[in-house]
C-alpha cells in the first residue's frame, strides 16, 4: 500500500524545521521513487536566501522531518531557492521583488495579458505595478503568476 499524506500536514511537517522567521516556504514536492522518498522544498527569505541558510533548513529536514508511517532513512532531502525563472507567487514572494520589474499572468478581462511593469507595492490583497501605459492594481486572486524580467 502507497503511503500519502494530506498536502497540509506535510507542508506544516516542513515549516516546522523552517525556524528563521525571515525564510518561507515557496513550494515543495514529495515523491515516491523505487522505494525511497525524496522531498525537494524551494525556500525565499525576505532580504534574499544564503547559502547557510538553505544548509540549516536541509539538515533540520534530513535529522527532524517525520510524517506518520515514513521511513526517514529512506528519504532523500533536496533543498534550493526557487531562483530567477521559477514563477512568483505568494504575496511575500511579491513583496520581495518590490521595485523590479515582473512579467504578470493573470485573469482580469481589462488588463492586457502577459502584462508587465515594476512592483510598486503589495498592500493587503493587491499587487501595485507601474506598467509603460499605466499604473495597475492587480488582486493576488487574479494572478496565476510573476516572472522576473532582467535587464541587460
Amino acid at each position: 500500500m502507497a503511503l500519502e499524506w494530506p498536502d497540509d500536514v506535510v507542508e506544516n511537517a516542513i515549516l516546522s524545521r523552517i525556524l528563521d522567521e525571515r525564510v518561507f516556504l515557496v513550494s515543495w514536492r514529495l515523491e515516491n521513487r523505487r522505494d525511497a522518498w525524496q522531498l525537494n522544498v524551494r525556500c525565499e527569505a525576505d532580504d534574499g536566501i544564503s547559502i547557510d541558510q538553505l544548509a540549516t533548513i536541509n539538515r533540520a529536514l534530513r535529522d527532524e522531518f517525520q510524517l506518520p508511517g515514513l521511513d526517514t532513512e529512506k528519504l532523500s532531502v533536496e533543498v534550493s531557492s526557487p531562483g530567477l525563472k521559477y514563477p512568483i507567487t505568494k504575496p511575500r514572494h511579491f513583496k520581495r521583488y518590490t521595485g523590479h520589474q515582473i512579467k504578470f499572468e493573470h485573469d482580469l478581462p481589462a488588463v492586457d495579458n502577459p502584462v508587465t511593469g515594476t512592483i510598486e507595492a503589495v498592500e493587503q490583497e493587491v499587487v501595485i505595478i507601474q506598467s509603460d501605459k499605466s499604473r495597475i492594481h492587480l488582486p493576488l486572486q487574479n494572478i496565476q503568476a510573476g516572472f522576473v524580467q532582467l535587464k541587460w
